[in-house]
């Protein structure tokens, strides 16, 4: 077993070609000193060209060049080892990216079934189309085949690997078996300049290639025989062509001649014909499409890593990896995606233990980006450390929610907006997206249950579009993103019976589909194997495998549906306090008892889960955690924010047209981006100045112009991707311009400025409570780049610009020579940063405050124990406080929560005065004894009164409105 690098807190960094190996070798030893203990890694693999996110992988076999390649690698490696750190990195076993740039991709459009990689995309060759079966649907066309061809966009180039077909910027390898129809009979000897022995290469090699094996797999042929025997023909044709002037010419004239000319568009059809792949209108994706892609992108192919062979090759660059110490933990992207995410974890840890890095315990790190819907539990059953840490993110959001002000601005959105509770729209997103960008994913999960119906006495009678519709149905009412049902045994637990039985009864409610169509779904996903009564045994045999290939498939369905049905749909419909609409999260979930399941959340997490990463911002949060900690004190001041949305309504009625009867912005629409505004506002300089400069007024319309123009085809409501409304999102940049027309000197705008500067402050204090919750919180805290200062971002690409790391390593290093300047100095900077929290030194203390101290109590923070504290007094409900104990060490975290109703807009909660006769009770076992503050400096005296030995919150909270408290 390799010693690893203890696993205290992560770094998150997105890497791409603008922030490569090397930008990562630079800022090492900043991250040192910050106290994480691990960079956390997008991909790293070889991905599509330009790819600014790295989930794109074209090939999984090789450092991705544009990073800078294995050299820098190795160098980056170097570098964090040199400084303490390790690497952990995001892996993607779903899907690849697709196209020109994808070699095994590629490989498989020239031959087909043939080619040695068919077996690694998720393709249905048997799925019936259009032409038959045995070819891959490509939607890659601006307009219909037959309209396409006419207009002469396709057309052909020779390269030395062969032929292509050419579409604008695109183009697609050809079955070089179809080669020889285009180039034809060679010419005579005498009049094409050739000497004998060219002529009868030139023959050779076409003859060779009309000859070579069957593309569909079934030829007797080894897998690949047919593309060595293409490479060796096609590398002769490539060499003759070359040497040969003549060859060129005729090459050169053919490919004019195919497509030019009378009857060019019906040879150019021919040769589509001709080809393992059809090229379709894009539009058609949904209905035609028969390979399997990461949600609903056409250009990211799904593959079936649970084929042995398949994950093998795929995975052999990291497992490597992770065998040479270069890798010290590997997060899984989308493992919902894949048909058996147990069997593959758990093949996974076999193939660590055959690399030496992994033992009985299964100590290297595993996680997995598993979204946990509200009430659902990571299985115990999993061979992982735990989840990427949303279930985390919004159980500590929703206690700096006041849950009767978020009641109030519930209530005046629905009178606002008209839309039905979140639970609908939701269910009406889900039904949507299946009906729509996922019909062909449907399409296939119905074939499969087709005959499963017509062996039933009571189903037989139910048609392909009934069924349909019934599993349309039943994926929209299924409250979580899959279950997981053994495909291959159909074995499953508890928690899978009961959430198909919670299914199914949601789906009767409804009343929208037969209750036959339901009961056969239900009864196959939970016993696929029991067999039919005097049934035949071949027949039972065939129905079980046919139940078992539909489990899978439900199962990899209904997780992209509700990724795309709540995440990307009904999270930007259902917009009341946008701060509760993360990731993983429900708008409308109930807030009254939000600490008391907060902490119950994180007590079992310290019991089974205590290496669980901790996220409170990722590249896919849709807006950034300061920004929802500025959102959730709206809730402390619901009639104030309604009154303020009512009178911008009023002020912006002139900006507005309208669109095809309808107005433009609709409410909800304007709803959101006046929440956005509010949210994203830069913060007050120094000078107490509410409005940005004229140059930061721009960046800030144009942030929001193109956060909103996604908003709303998120949406789907009056736009979408696939479908925009130019002239609805022509009104809503025109409405967002004029809003800010007026510059400075706007009343909108000043009044924009001023809320925001009246919440920022509060804002502040909540967002630093959060993150001292969040690094001391069971689990492994996750940092996202950059968010040790303020981070006002939005979704991508919003939350990918450039980091400056200038002004992070300058401030650090003020920090720590103020650390190290004695009590009296540390108190300074404490005041000094509490006086101007604007610039975010605060917050960049408090997170390398917690590292750090994380760093030197390893058991405490890595294994201790989690206990509630409670507060009493007047302002019991404003702290949130828990303790962390192992053996004789202990913790107590201190945090303010609601502050506005605490202090109000400007005043920070700290204090005597303001926490007078408020105490924390502690535990008996701590005793009377001192405990210093890691973050202010100040020891406390815990004492005994009445009731307990408790800590009086005023001293506690007398400088910030936060505290770390260690026993002396």
């Amino acid at each position: 077993m390799i010693n690893q690098r203890l696993l205290s807190a992560t770094y998150r960094v997105q890497v791409n070609a603008e922030f490569g190996f090397g930008d990562v070798e630079r800022i090492a030893p900043y991250l040192h000193r910050l106290g994480v203990s691990h960079v956390y890694s997008s991909p790293i693999l070889t991905a599509r060209p330009g790819s600014s996110h790295g989930y794109d992988v074209v090939d999984p076999t090789a450092a991705n060049p544009e990073l800078g390649g294995e050299a820098a690698r190795l160098s980056m490696i170097d570098a964090l080892h040199s400084n303490d750190l390790g690497l952990i990195l995001d892996i993607v076993p779903n899907h690849m990216g697709i196209g020109p740039d994808n070699p095994f991709w590629t490989d498989i459009l020239t031959h087909g079934q043939a080619s040695a990689w068919a077996r690694w995309f998720d393709v249905s060759w048997a799925a019936p189309s259009r032409t038959g079966p045995g070819r891959i649907q490509l939607p890659v066309l601006g307009d219909e085949l037959d309209a396409v061809v006419a207009r002469g966009e396709l057309t052909l180039a020779w390269t030395p690997g062969g032929m292509r077909i050419v579409y604008f910027d695109n183009w697609f390898p050809t079955d070089p078996a179809s080669i020889p129809r285009v180039l034809g009979v060679p010419p005579t000897k005498r009049g094409a300049r050739m000497t004998g022995e060219d002529y009868g290469t030139l023959g050779e090699v076409l003859v060779a290639l009309e000859r070579l094996p069957s593309r569909t797999g079934r030829s007797g042929s080894p897998l690949g025989e047919r593309r060595r025997a293409a490479d060796e023909a096609l590398h002769r044709l490539g060499e003759l062509a070359e040497r040969v002037p003549a060859v060129r010419e005729h090459i050169g004239r053919r490919i004019e001649e195919w497509v030019a000319g009378d009857g060019g568009s019906e040879r150019m059809r021919e040769l589509l014909d001709a080809q393992p792949y059809r090229l379709t209108f894009w539009r058609d994706a949904p209905r035609d499409l028969n390979y399997r892609r990461f949600f609903d992108i056409n250009d990211l192919a799904a593959l079936r890593v649970e084929d042995p062979e398949v994950f093998a090759e795929t995975h052999e660059r990291i497992l490597e990896w992770i065998a040479d110490e270069s890798l010290d933990g590997i997060r899984i992207d989308h493992v919902d995606g894949l048909l058996n995410p147990v069997e593959y974890l758990r093949r996974l840890r076999k193939a660590l233990s055959a690399r030496g890095r992994d033992d009985a315990a299964m100590t290297f790190p595993i996680f997995v980006e598993k979204i946990l819907s509200p009430g659902e539990r990571l299985r115990d059953t999993w061979p992982v450390q735990g989840t990427t840490g949303y279930e985390f993110l919004n159980d500590v959001e929703a206690i700096f929610i006041d849950p009767v002000g978020h009641a109030a601005i519930t209530a005046f959105y629905a009178r606002l907006a008209g839309l039905p509770p979140f639970a609908d729209v939701a269910y009406a997103g889900k039904r949507s997206i299946l009906e729509t960008s996922l019909s062909a994913d449907v399409t296939r999960l119905s074939r499969l249950l087709v005959p499963l119906a017509a062996a039933g006495r009571r189903t037989s009678g139910l048609g392909r579009g009934e069924l349909r519709r019934t599993l349309i149905e039943l994926m929209a009412c299924l409250p979580v993103y899959r279950t997981y049902v053994d495909p291959v045994s159909g074995a499953h637990e508890p928690d899978d019976r009961a959430i198909i039985e919670r299914m199914a009864r949601r789906a009767v409610e409804r009343r929208r589909v037969p209750l036959e169509g339901i009961e056969l779904v239900r009864r196959t996903m939970l016993d696929p194997v029991a067999e039919p009564p005097g049934g035949r045994r071949d027949a039972a045999a065939e129905a079980r495998t046919s139940a078992l290939r539909f489990i899978g498939r439900f199962q990899q369905t209904s997780g992209p549906a509700t990724a795309k049905g709540v995440e990307d749909t009904a999270l930007y419909r259902h917009v009341p306090l946008a701060s509760l609409n993360e990731v993983g999260g429900e708008p409308d979930r109930p807030l009254e008892r939000a600490v008391a399941l907060l902490h119950a959340a994180n007590a079992e997490r310290a019991r089974d889960w205590p290496l669980s990463l901790l996220c409170t911002n990722t590249h896919d949060t849709k807006r950034s955690a300061d920004v929802r900690a500025r959102l959730d004190v709206l809730s402390e001041i619901p009639d104030r924010w309604e009154q303020t949305v009512l009178r911008w309504r009023r002020m912006n009625r002139a900006h507005r047209t309208r669109v095809r009867d309808r107005m433009a912005p609709d409410a909800n629409t304007e709803y959101l981006l006046y929440q956005t505004l509010v949210g994203i506002w830069p913060l007050a300089g120094g000078n107490g100045d509410r409005l940005p400069v004229a140059h930061a007024l721009g960046e800030l319309r144009e942030r929001a112009t193109q956060y909103m123009l996604k908003a709303a085809r998120e949406a789907k409501l009056r736009t979408s991707w696939t479908d925009g409304d130019e002239a609805f999102e022509a009104a809503l940049t025109r409405f967002i311009e004029a809003m800010f027309a007026g510059g400075a000197s706007g009343e909108f705008l000043r009044e924009v400025g001023e809320l925001a500067g009246e919440i920022a402050r509060p804002g502040l204090w909540n967002a630093l409570a959060r993150t001292l919750v969040h690094l001391t919180s069971p689990g492994t805290p996750d940092l996202y780049q950059g968010d040790e200062l303020w981070n006002f971002s939005l979704v991508d690409p919003d939350n990918r610009r450039p980091v400056d790391y200038e002004t992070r390593e300058r401030f650090l290093g003020e920090l720590e020579r103020g650390q190290r300047c004695g009590d009296a100095a540390r108190g300074e900077l404490v005041h000094d940063m509490m006086a101007t929290p604007e610039d975010g030194r605060i917050k960049l203390w408090t997170t390398w405050r917690a590292l750090h101290c994380r760093r030197f109590r390893p058991r405490l923070f890595l294994g201790g124990g989690y206990e509630p504290l409670a507060a009493y007094g007047p302002r019991a409900k404003q702290v949130f406080a828990f303790s962390r104990s192992a053996d004789a060490d202990a913790a107590i975290m201190v945090i303010t929560r609601l502050p506005y109703g605490t202090t109000g807009a400007f005043a920070p909660p700290v204090g005597p005065s303001v926490w007078d006769g408020t105490r924390l009770r502690l535990p008996p076992r701590f005793g009377v004894g001192s405990w210093q503050c890691q973050l202010a400096g100040q020891t406390i005296e815990a004492a005994r009164d009445e009731r307990s030995v408790a800590l009086d919150v005023g001293a506690v909270l007398g400088t910030l409105p936060v505290a770390l408290l260690v026993g002396t």
